[in-house]
């Protein structure tokens, strides 16, 4: 199997292939950090260095945060270090700067190296006691509800990295189990959505769009969003780009699959080709949501989660 597991401990970079048992990883759009587990039974330590590569190449670099003791073996956890971003908390202002700018600078902080396109969104706020990540989120959100344009984070090694998730698509090759499950509901759906002020006293509302024909056939579910005086001007298309992300059905497929080329490549937040039946969503880009690694029997094998 071309898959490696490397461990070191800042002197030397060690292969634990061999040393290692039920290896695998998995990573979801919501909390973002890739994690690695596995058995083993050499001894490592919390804060050493884990590196995963594929044919030599590099596509996780982590450290271990957790190691179990058991009678004959130990079980390790590591993950990326989006980790850093999702523990550290920071105190930050930023004064009617870029978007791109702002993240810059909130992550010059802490010495992070970046790849990050720009992003003209003016962001003009204080952030207080709040995980790195969640600053980050935070403003990307302003960013879509004010543009339209989705756009997701994560690590690529030692680098943060920003991209527009409609062009994030990627390409493997995969043999599908014929079991696999939709689950559609409505539970999350808004159709009608209604922009207020959140520096008056009184309930202004500034912009209101709703979904006449939803309206009818399951009733009204509105959402309320609160803006600063200084986005009235903009209150009309955050509404809009609100109700295109809300007003809609969630629709979640659970599929099992083994990886016969690029499955590495595989991670949440990117678009992948399927070819499904009708009744599972027919032919087309599905975003991942969530996808979990597992090296066994000399399969690589993948659990993916897809959301449209």
């Amino acid at each position: 199997m071309s898959k490696q597991l490397w461990i070191t401990d800042l002197t030397a970079w060690k292969d634990y292939t061999p040393l290692a048992n039920n290896l695998s990883w998995s990573q979801d759009a919501d909390n973002l950090a890739m994690q690695v587990t596995w058995d083993s039974i050499t001894e490592n330590f919390k804060g050493n260095l884990v590196s995963l590569t594929d044919n030599k190449e590099e596509f996780f670099r982590g450290i271990i945060v957790k190691k179990a003791t058991k009678k004959n073996t130990y079980s390790y956890t590591a993950m990326d270090y989006m980790w850093y971003l999702n523990k550290s908390k920071e105190v930050i202002q930023f004064n009617s700067i870029p978007a791109s700018q702002a993240i810059e600078q909130l992550l010059a902080k802490e010495e992070i190296k970046t790849n990050i396109p720009w992003i003209g969104t003016n962001i003009n706020q204080v952030f207080k006691d709040k995980p790195i990540s969640d600053i980050i989120k935070e403003i990307l959100e302003q960013v879509y509800n004010e543009t339209g344009i989705n756009y997701h984070f994560y690590m690529v090694n030692e680098v943060f990295t920003i991209a527009q998730t409609s062009t994030a698509r990627i390409g493997a090759k995969l043999l599908i189990n014929s079991d696999m499950t939709l689950d559609s509901d409505m539970e999350e759906l808004k159709n009608s959505v209604v922009v207020v002020s959140n520096e008056s006293e009184n309930a202004n509302i500034i912009a209101n769009v709703w979904d006449s024909d939803s309206i009818n056939r399951i009733g009204r579910l509105q959402e309320v969003v609160n803006v600063d005086d200084k986005n009235y001007s903009q209150a009309q298309q955050i509404a809009e780009n609100t109700l295109r992300k809300l007003n809609k059905d969630k629709n979640t497929l659970n599929i099992s699959c083994i990886a016969l080329e690029g499955g590495q490549n595989i991670k949440p937040n990117n678009y992948l080709y399927f070819y499904f039946y009708d009744k599972f969503g027919g032919e087309g880009w599905y975003w991942i949501k969530s996808v979990s690694h597992t090296l066994a029997n000399n399969q690589h094998k993948i659990s993916l989660s897809l959301e449209w």
